[in-house]
């Protein structure tokens, strides 16, 4: 547990590392370019659309790199030997969550309408990655 935005994001940026080195020591021998070019788009498509979504707002622009960080471990996760369907897919909607959590700041001016959309992306996103580790072995059952 932490308190403050500021010892969040040093927990939130040191899980996310950590699980994206476990990712980049387990990679594919071989990836498609289709997954290679999915695993590229992932981070880009997650700071425009917090760019986009914090535009005009009174949040400092520099939280739009904030998904970089989620978005970089989930390319790494979709590169990895971890099943793509599950591991893959799941940290890309896991970081769904944190581009919608800053649409929320941004262009929704704080109302939370899209409150429960962000939790189901983090929790679907979160049960799919713990699944794949599950079936890959790292997760007893």
């Amino acid at each position: 547990v932490t308190a403050g935005s500021a010892a969040g994001g040093v927990a939130f940026a040191f899980a996310h590392l950590l699980a994206g080195y476990a990712y980049a020591k387990n990679q594919r021998d071989h990836n498609s370019a289709i997954i290679w070019m999915f695993a590229a788009a992932v981070p880009v498509i997650a700071v425009v659309s917090s760019y986009l979504a914090l535009r005009g707002s009174d949040q400092t622009m520099l939280m739009s790199l904030f998904p970089l960080i989620s978005a970089s471990m989930a390319a790494f996760a979709i590169l990895s030997r971890f099943p793509l369907w599950l591991s893959g897919l799941g940290a890309a909607i896991f970081v769904a969550s944190d581009v919608l959590f800053l649409a929320d700041l941004g262009v929704l001016r704080h109302s939370g309408a899209w409150g429960y959309l962000t939790w189901a992306s983090y929790a679907v996103g979160y049960a799919m990655v713990a699944r794949g580790a599950a079936s890959f072995g790292i997760i007893k059952r």
